[in-house]
């Protein structure tokens, strides 16, 4: 039952890594780029929805994983693109926690709280 349920989030993220925002342009090679970091980026994310609550170390590797997605952003990005993706990217962590807790499952979200955690931590 659980395992159906932890489906749903997953399908979540899929859904995500598949929908192109509007903000993104095929037609422009950064945009491109972006894209697919911005899919790399939730591809690794998408380990923190497992059954159990993560460890500290391996959601931190989770997060240096994800912040090389980040940092092919940042280089490529024009300061106006960089906003929207930032939201953009926000509005998925904050969608995926919320959905975790609506599910009931708080093992995801202690994950996600873990990692915007430490995502606050380095911000400091």
């Amino acid at each position: 039952m659980k395992e159906s349920i932890l489906s749903e989030i997953q399908d979540i993220i899929i859904c995500d890594m598949s929908k192109q925002p509007k903000f993104i342009d095929n037609k422009i090679y950064s945009d491109r780029t972006i894209w697919v970091a911005i899919q790399n980026y939730l591809s690794t994310i998408s380990r923190l929805m497992v059954n159990k609550c993560l460890t500290e170390s391996r959601v931190k590797t989770i997060l240096a994983e994800s912040s090389v997605s980040l940092e092919t952003i940042i280089d490529v990005a024009s300061s106006q693109h960089l906003r929207m993706v930032i939201n953009y990217l926000n509005k998925c962590l904050s969608n995926y926690a919320i959905e975790s807790v609506r599910l009931e499952l708080y093992e995801v979200a202690h994950n996600f709280k873990l990692f915007s955690d430490l995502i606050d931590k380095d911000n400091l």
